[in-house]
């Protein structure tokens, strides 16, 4: 079993060390532009490709009213409890002793 913190396989010669580091920052100083980072990458072209794919499915699909729609998320988005039905109703405030009465049958039922 070689030993944990082994580094006899590391070259230890500064002409080694010399000619890494002028590697790496010979990389480093090399312009990169964006788009040939995103062209050369096989990720980028799957998603660039699941990303159209997805907006053609999108395209196909016959357009929702937005009636329809906002009838769905308010009835998704109601409150359950008696309060919160009385809250969100109406286009105005509740009465205050509606409110009154509701939180005093509230606090009775407990």
């Amino acid at each position: 079993m070689p030993e944990l913190f082994d580094t006899s396989a590391i070259p230890d010669q500064p002409e080694y060390w010399d000619e890494l580091s002028q590697r790496v920052s010979a990389r480093a100083l090399r312009p990169a532009s964006t788009f040939r980072l995103i062209a050369e990458s096989r990720l980028s072209w799957a998603a660039a490709g699941l990303a159209a794919a997805a907006a053609f499915a999108l395209l196909l699909l016959p357009p929702r009213t937005s009636a329809d729609t906002g009838v769905k998320w308010a009835e998704l988005l109601a409150p359950s409890d008696q309060l919160g039905k009385v809250i969100t109703a109406t286009d105005r405030p509740p009465e205050l002793g509606e409110l009154l009465r509701l939180h005093e049958s509230a606090r009775s039922a407990r």
